[in-house]
């Protein structure tokens, strides 16, 4: 019995350390935003099979980022976060780096599978391959930021980046290419969401990079700047060219996104204040976490009529917050 309840802790701490690698919290905000952009391009979540790839695919690609962003660090993390589940010896280095590529690998897979069930009547053969092909650019994005330029000015943006591919892949598998309104296949409201999404995660990536030591008050109101400058972005959606949304939400959005991010802004500026690490771990979490709820008030801009789009969406927030509580989400 003693040797049964030993092999089950032992289970347990693998699972949790695996967990802990993944950054298991924050998964749902990825694919959120598979959700959101999916909507935001087809109308609904129909057909479901390309969608829930996409789902698969963005979650490979997403813990992929995670478990390599580790491997690349571990030198670091023996240092600064000794119990890490790679410097605490928890998971073998060897195995963590054959999982985080294998993982890449099975997401460029699984975006291509999503890509050969689309039924092709009118549309264009390359959106065939268009999913797989935002998902080897997400790939080598993630490579790229994880292995060689993390630590140069450019990681803040290559890491916004992974995030605006992966509201692209979300939308990749329709083409919209018809009128003055379309950019590639992609919708403008589209690319609008993209890019505002890659603008806030350069600022919170920007933000955290100052999350291991103390920092002088006020000297992260740069990267502070540029985080919120994302959030007004998503909060005019409605008013850029050729959104076509309701009219009656053109007021309503901007104040729902206003008050989901009265938390952000608040520990955002606390942070900022402060310079303090405790204080921009917190707005890390809270901007990561937010994701949630802002994918969830694009579904309700996108399908106002159908309101249970962003409630599935918003619910996503309560496995982060549980997960938050047992693995670091930073």
């Amino acid at each position: 019995m003693c040797s049964e309840q030993l092999i089950e802790n032992s289970t347990r701490n693998s699972l949790l350390a695996w967990l802990q690698l993944f950054r298991i919290a924050n998964l749902p905000t990825a694919l959120s935003s598979i959700l959101m952009a999916f909507l935001l391009a087809n109308g609904g979540w129909s057909p479901s099979l390309p969608l829930v790839l996409l789902l698969f695919a963005s979650a490979a690609l997403y813990t992929a980022g995670m478990v390599l962003n580790d491997v690349y660090d571990v030198e670091i993390d023996r240092e600064q976060r000794p119990s890490r589940p790679l410097p605490a010896g928890a998971i073998s280095v060897v195995v963590a780096k054959r999982t985080g590529f294998g993982l890449l690998l099975a997401g460029v897979v699984l975006a291509t599978l999503a890509g050969l069930f689309i039924r092709i009547d009118q549309e264009p053969k390359i959106i065939i391959w268009r999913p797989g092909v935002i998902a080897l650019l997400l790939a080598i994005c993630i490579f790229l930021y994880d292995s060689l330029l993390k630590k140069t000015r450019a990681a803040p943006v290559l890491m916004g980046l992974c995030r605006a591919f992966n509201v692209l892949l979300g939308a990749s598998t329709i083409w919209t290419a018809e009128g003055a309104d379309w950019l590639y296949g992609f919708s403008i409201p589209v690319i609008w969401v993209a890019m505002s999404i890659c603008v806030l995660i350069a600022g919170v990536t920007w933000f955290a990079r100052h999350e291991t030591k103390h920092n002088a008050p006020l000297s992260l109101v740069p990267c502070g700047t540029v985080l919120l400058l994302g959030i007004v972005g998503l909060a005019i959606l409605p008013l850029i060219p050729n959104a076509d949304f309701p009219d009656r939400l053109e007021m309503l959005y901007p104040v729902l996104i206003l008050l989901v991010s009265i938390p952000i802004v608040r520990k955002t500026m606390t942070a900022v204040i402060t310079g303090r690490p405790k204080d921009i771990q917190m707005a890390v979490v809270s901007v990561l976490r937010s994701l949630i709820i802002l994918d969830a008030s694009i579904c309700y801009l996108a399908a106002p009529g159908q309101v249970i789009y962003a409630i599935v969406v918003a619910c996503l927030l309560v496995p982060s917050i549980i997960l938050g509580r047992k693995t670091a989400s930073t």
